[in-house]
């Protein structure tokens, strides 16, 4: 497992990886450093590639980390890559009522490319 963090080619996007099944402590370290980054101003749009994640083996801690990572990017502009198996009824609502209870400007993608448009394309709009 792994999840690491890269600044992009684009002032202000920032790319998170997630690899096999990041432990509660990766994500919390992980969501501190989007604040931190958020907070200096340096991030204001964020891509999550977790095509090459395991799924969180709880319906609580999936929701704990998404309720977290909401609650610090709130309605910055978040593109998502899903892992293989994200596609459930609970998973769905459960993600739907935190993106409307974030305001969220979330979009779910196929492509790391398309995902990248999309955030710039937000980003050039000055959203």
């Amino acid at each position: 497992m792994a999840i690491t963090l890269e600044m992009l080619d684009t002032p202000g996007l920032v790319k998170l990886v997630i690899t096999g099944q990041a432990s509660r402590i990766d994500h919390v370290v992980h969501i501190n450093r989007l604040d931190g980054m958020i907070r200096s101003g340096r991030m204001r749009a964020l891509l999550v590639d977790a095509s090459a994640a395991e799924l969180l083996g709880k319906d609580s801690f999936s929701h704990e980390v998404w309720d977290a990572l909401f609650t610090v990017i709130r309605d910055m502009p978040f593109a998502y890559l899903p892992p293989k198996g994200h596609e459930t009824p609970e998973r769905r609502a459960m993600i739907d009522t935190l993106v409307r209870e974030w305001d969220g400007r979330y979009r779910e993608f196929d492509s790391c490319d398309a995902a990248l448009a999309w955030c710039r394309d937000m980003l050039s709009a000055g959203e």
